[in-house]
């Protein structure tokens, strides 16, 4: 019903433009009731498509766009893009924009993307962070398994250990880079693996043991330094010109 009657009052408005219904459309598929950190999940949630310099096959990852100051970038997980010779971010109104590697972090399977377009219904999610990650905090992350695009997986932290947590929120392949918020919002890290045993010498997940690649401040520093390079770098061509 909440989403018919804003549907509705859209419509009456006769200067809407296609691009504000639609961005109001996606927002509100969100539960009035629902916390920070699940408006954050699915409303910063994007598609990462990458190419396979080595196959030319297309994988699927998911990534988030975060607002670092006055500078918006796409987190996701290094291994979605590590191979790529071309990369797409794909919101949920199917708009595609072309994206480059700026940052990245082997060891933490960690990138950060730029976009190289406009989004048009995605919202950025402020960065904040909090250092009160513990087992049984509620988290949550969106993600695109292949079974189902724009998922939202929720559950708490089950164990800490050094720059990685797990939690058991239930997850899929398609769900690498999707970054993990807590409750109120704050950024927690980024979904990187998911736990697997052999079966019959064959492996199998287990959807419900996720790893995830913690973010800190020394990460964001790193991040902002190069950004603030790349300003630099811009403005300077653009005064050469």
């Amino acid at each position: 019903m909440k989403n018919i009657l804003i549907a509705l009052s859209l419509l009456l408005q006769p200067n809407l433009n296609k691009d504000d219904f639609e961005k109001s459309y996606y927002d509100s598929m969100v539960y009035n009731g629902a916390t920070r950190g699940v408006e954050q999940a699915f409303e910063s949630s994007l598609i990462i498509e990458s190419m396979s310099a080595k196959t030319g096959g297309v994988s699927l990852g998911s990534g988030n766009l975060i607002k670092i100051g006055k500078h918006e970038v796409v987190f996701t997980a290094y291994h979605v893009v590590e191979d790529s010779i071309f990369a797409m971010a794909v919101e949920k109104n199917g708009n595609a924009m072309p994206v480059s590697l700026i940052y990245a972090d082997p060891y933490k399977d960690f990138a950060v993307l730029v976009l190289e377009g406009p989004t048009i219904v995605t919202t950025a999610a402020k960065l904040k962070m909090r250092y009160d990650n513990g087992i049984g905090k509620p988290v949550y992350h969106v993600g695109h398994p292949s079974v189902i695009q724009f998922n939202l997986s929720r559950g708490v932290i089950t164990s800490l250990g050094g720059d990685h947590i797990t939690t058991d929120s239930f997850s899929l392949p398609g769900s690498s880079g999707s970054v993990v918020f807590g409750e109120r919002g704050d950024v927690i890290g980024i979904v990187i693996a998911i736990a697997q045993t052999l079966q019959f010498d064959r492996p199998e997940l287990i959807e419900e043991v996720v790893r995830v690649s913690l973010i800190n401040y020394l990460d964001v520093q790193a991040i902002v330094e190069v950004l603030e390079n790349e300003t630099a770098r811009a403005g300077s061509g653009n005064n050469n010109n």
